[in-house]
């Protein structure tokens, strides 16, 4: 979003937002309210964003509707996160979770569990990263949701590759290379060229690093999409 293009939202948000309250559609309300949250959020006006999300959970709980507070709960989190409050962001992650638990919402279970694990990586807590990214990736392979399943075999991949077990790493990579050529998302197949191709070369196999080099090629001159041929460029500098 442009600057230009968030005041705007915001004016009609705003604007929804009084006319909803006139009426005394408490639903619409709170809709309204997790609005011009989301767009103080963009805005980067993160303690506006915490005081609207605040107001649309009261009245979504007044309602019943857990699913709203589930949702909202998860987009304060995600503020707390950026502000470095991991304390606070895995307190309303886990708040969050229990609501989905207890809906059997499977899907954002799987989620909130995914990104509880970016939490504990970014304090460099692998083993308790690896754990959650595990019981978020068998929820989605029990789900069959493929994206996902790929997302986090990426992953955990990238978290053996900070902890130097290379086999690992590489197994994690080519389940999720081989699921995104199933789905045929050859910009997400890019991005783990670099990381395979640097673990070969950590290896010595510069004959793999070669091929791998040369797979990517063969994808960049098939799709001819912008990203896919910074990654190929940079890497045949690199190699």
């Amino acid at each position: 979003w442009r600057i230009g293009e968030l005041e705007q939202a915001l004016d009609y948000s705003e604007k929804s937002f009084k006319i909803h309250k006139k009426i005394g559609n408490k639903l619409d309300i709170a809709d309204s309210l997790t609005h011009i949250g989301l767009i103080h959020s963009g805005k980067g006006e993160s303690d506006k964003a915490l005081e609207y999300y605040k107001q649309c959970i009261k009245i979504s709980e007044e309602l019943g509707d857990r699913m709203s507070v589930a949702g909202v709960l998860g987009f304060s989190a995600i503020i707390h996160s950026k502000r470095g409050e991991l304390d606070k962001a895995l307190e309303y992650y886990k708040q969050c979770k229990k609501i989905y638990e207890e809906l059997e919402n499977r899907k954002d279970v799987a989620h909130v569990l995914h990104n509880i694990a970016g939490i504990h990586l970014y304090r460099g807590e692998l083993d308790k990263t690896l754990d959650y990214y595990k019981q978020s990736h068998k929820i989605f392979k029990e789900l069959g949701h493929k994206s996902p399943i790929a997302h986090s075999l990426f992953a955990r991949g990238n978290v053996f590759l900070q902890k130097g077990k290379f086999d690992l790493a590489t197994s994690n990579y080519k389940q999720s290379l081989e699921i995104l050529e199933e789905i045929g998302n050859k910009i997400e197949i890019s991005k783990i060229f670099p990381f395979l191709i640097s673990i070969a070369i950590e290896k010595k196999e510069f004959d793999e690093a070669d091929k791998l080099l040369k797979q990517l090629k063969q994808i960049d001159e098939k799709d001819k999409n912008k990203y896919i041929s910074l990654n190929y460029r940079f890497l045949e500098r690199w190699c």
